[in-house]
C-alpha cells in the first residue's frame, strides 16, 4: 500500500533510477506485476531504497477503460536472472521529450 495506506500502490524495496519510472515491474517468471512510480509523489520524497510500483490490476482496467485489452500471462516458472533481464529490456524503450 501507498504511504497514505492507498490500494493502488505497491511499496517496493528498491533502487530505482530516475530513469527506470514508468518502467515494468515483473515477477519472477517475466510477468509485468506493475509500473514504477515516480520517486517524488504529491510533493513528497520517498527515502532510499523505497519505491512504489502502480499495480497491474490498476493499469489492466485504465486500459480497458480505453478501449485496449490485456492478456493474463501463462507461465509460472521463475527464469534465469539474464533471461528475465533480456525479457525486460526487449520491453522498454527510451522516451526523450524536447521542444
Amino acid at each position: 500500500r501507498g504511504r497514505s495506506g492507498e490500494p493502488t500502490l505497491n511499496r517496493l524495496e528498491v533502487e530505482a533510477m530516475s530513469g527506470d519510472i514508468g518502467g515494468p515491474v515483473l515477477d519472477t517468471a517475466g510477468a509485468v506485476i506493475g509500473m514504477l512510480a515516480p520517486r517524488e509523489m504529491r510533493g513528497r520524497t520517498l527515502p532510499v531504497g523505497v519505491g512504489f510500483s502502480v499495480p497491474n490490476s490498476v493499469i489492466a482496467a485504465m486500459l480497458s477503460d480505453a478501449g485496449v485489452e490485456t492478456a493474463e500471462a501463462t507461465q509460472s516458472a521463475a527464469l534465469p536472472a539474464e533471461d528475465l533481464a533480456s525479457l525486460a529490456a526487449d520491453m522498454t524503450v527510451l522516451v526523450s521529450c524536447w521542444e
